[in-house]
């Protein structure tokens, strides 16, 4: 754990939640019902997690980081990307995800995507990655689908 890439991490984290926090009335449609949890409710729920997260995660850095720099301890470079091959690898899956999704489906796309990653990412036991991807596939489509009623591609 290296202190710097935390807070680094966290303060992106914070700086994102409340950009969130602000375009999240221009993006949610608000609800015509009077009472009761409207469509902005959900996205708002996330952003104050990402930003209470996020701070908890810059406080508790800035701590260590501090505490390590009065004992004289020689911290190592910041390198925001050590895996820049895994990371650049994982954003085309994620875009091609994107793209599929409105050629197969959601789920079809879904399941397609977790099972690349996880080989990517070292998984070798295939009936594992088949396994995890199934119920993942599932149960957020069941929870889209069914218990929020929001329509998936």
């Amino acid at each position: 754990m290296n202190p710097k890439v935390d807070a680094i991490s966290a303060s992106v984290g914070v700086g994102l939640s409340i950009l969130l926090w602000f375009l999240i009335p221009s993006q949610v449609m608000e609800s015509p019902m009077a009472s009761g949890m409207g469509p902005e409710y959900f996205p708002y729920t996330m952003t104050i997690a990402l930003g209470v997260f996020s701070l908890i995660l810059l406080i508790r850095s800035s701590l260590l980081w501090l505490k390590k720099l009065r004992k004289g301890e020689n911290l190592r470079p910041v390198v925001l990307f050590p895996n820049l091959r895994r990371f650049l690898f994982m954003l085309v899956n994620f875009f091609l995800y994107y793209l599929l999704m409105g050629v197969i489906g959601f789920e079809l796309s879904t399941f397609v995507f977790l099972v690349i990653g996880a080989l990517f990412l070292g998984a070798r036991k295939w009936w594992q990655i088949a396994l995890f991807a199934i119920i993942l596939d599932l149960s957020v489509t069941y929870s889209f689908r069914w218990v929020l009623g929001v329509v998936l591609p």
